[in-house]
């Protein structure tokens, strides 16, 4: 879930068990106001990108 009118609100859940990761993000990751999320097909990889323009991308290990 990401809020585009918080700055830096992202949190991920893990659907079959609805658990929040708690271990990220951490209050130092820095997202600004997110516009978009998306997740590889792979599942390997997340952008998240924000109303600057930028684009992060994590890789996920599971």
């Amino acid at each position: 879930m990401a809020s585009r009118w918080k700055k830096d609100a992202l949190r991920l859940i893990h659907l079959p068990s609805c658990t929040v990761y708690k271990n990220w993000p951490t209050s130092n990751t820095p997202f600004g106001r997110i516009s978009a999320v998306a997740i590889a097909p792979t599942s390997d990889m997340l952008a998240v990108a924000n109303e600057q323009g930028k684009i992060r991308l994590w890789e996920i290990h599971g």
